[in-house]
């Protein structure tokens, strides 16, 4: 069976504004980061202007010097990743470039595949490397001119097909584009209400409430102590954290297990408090692996898989000092004190694996800033 692409028209010409905008919007995301050289954005900037005034010379249509220069740019990725950078950095870089060749490929095209994935991907890169107020509204507009885009190319491989070339501009008509723009919207719209409810409703079955609006964890391990506050966990049955040591010294039975949590060091009175309670976010991707803090002995790591279960300020546990985490945890916080946090998964499970030096010998635990091992959870 011959899949329909592979005898669709192949559309000639420049492409439509709609796409330029999409590319534009997804550089944004990556350049607000901070983290794309100078001479990486001067070649969006290049790209996006040329492709903008339909200008073509005859090596746009060269397969030789376009994969020639698909290679240098992942030949200067790879440079990047080997002299140090994240690899979120590299790529990021990397798909800046290509992104760049895509627009100056003036060769004819039966889909929008590539310019769509390389933009999708840059999107997704700069959504580790960034909370910025300003990715939600480019992510708006990508999406937006995504659709617009991909309907246009559609609109003109039908034209093409059909022997009227010229059909595919008569029908881009601004009510079409009106029409797309509000459908596209409220399809967003939708997804944004969904986001924001469903989270809430699996957290408020996980506690047993029946309310969205139910704030409290499974776990209640907090950031604020007030005296006389119980909490729920004193009596909860259900595990806080499941726990399996891959490698290195764990602690002795008769020595007792801690985990690290926060330290709580102030208080007025009456509750016990994290000052300041700004946190500052770690930088680089924990689900590719972060480094918090270089090791000073040589004695052996221990290295620790954890499932953290919901719990109150979204707490980080670890056996001592962390050195390395890795884990799918989509924003890394840390405190004043050390103390780690998954920001925005206080009310979700989180998984990480955590690499810790050895505590030090005879140094009890502080009281409230630790949680003691129960039968291996």
């Amino acid at each position: 069976m011959t899949a329909r692409g592979s005898f669709r028209s192949a559309v000639e010409g420049p492409r439509p504004y709609g796409a330029l905008v999409m590319v534009a919007a997804a550089c944004a995301t990556l350049d607000i980061t901070g983290q794309i050289a100078w001479w990486a954005v001067a070649s969006q900037v290049f790209a996006l202007a040329w492709a903008a005034l339909r200008r073509e010379l005859a090596w746009q249509r060269s397969p030789v010097v376009l994969n020639l220069a698909l290679v240098a740019s992942v030949a200067i990725g790879a440079g990047l990743w080997l002299r140090g950078a994240p690899t979120t950095v590299a790529l990021a870089h990397f798909a800046t470039l290509a992104q760049g060749l895509q627009l100056l490929d003036a060769r004819p095209r039966k889909s929008e595949f590539l310019l769509v994935a390389l933009a999708l991907f840059q999107v997704i890169l700069a959504s580790n490397l960034t909370d910025s107020v300003l990715f939600p509204p480019l992510l708006v507009v990508f999406l937006l001119a995504t659709v617009w885009t991909l309907l246009v190319h559609t609109l003109q491989v039908e034209a093409l097909e059909a022997g009227d070339a010229l059909a595919a501009r008569r029908m881009a008509t601004p009510g079409l584009l009106r029409t797309t723009l509000v459908a596209s919207s409220l399809s967003i719209l939708l997804a944004l209400m969904l986001f924001l409810v469903l989270p809430r409703m699996r957290g408020a079955m996980l506690r047993g409430g029946g309310a969205l609006g139910a704030t409290i964890p499974i776990a209640g391990f907090s950031d604020q102590v007030t005296l006389g506050d119980l909490g729920r966990i004193r009596s909860d049955p259900r595990a806080v954290m499941h726990v399996e040591t891959l490698g290195g010294p764990a602690s002795l039975p008769q020595e007792g297990g801690y985990w690290r949590g926060l330290a709580l060091d102030h208080f007025d009175g009456t509750r016990w408090s994290v000052t300041p309670r700004e946190r500052a976010r770690v930088r680089g991707s924990a689900e590719l692996g972060v480094a918090l803090e270089a090791s000073q002995t040589s004695e052996p790591k221990l290295v620790q898989s954890i499932v953290r279960e919901p719990v109150a300020a979204g707490v980080v546990f670890s056996r001592g000092r962390p050195l390395n985490l890795r884990g799918v945890l989509v924003r890394l916080e840390r405190d004043s004190n050390g103390g780690l946090y998954a920001g925005n998964q206080a009310d979700q499970r989180v998984i990480y694996t955590v690499t810790t030096a050895p505590p030090a010998r005879g140094v009890a635990p502080q009281a409230g800033a630790e949680i003691p091992q129960q039968d291996g959870e």
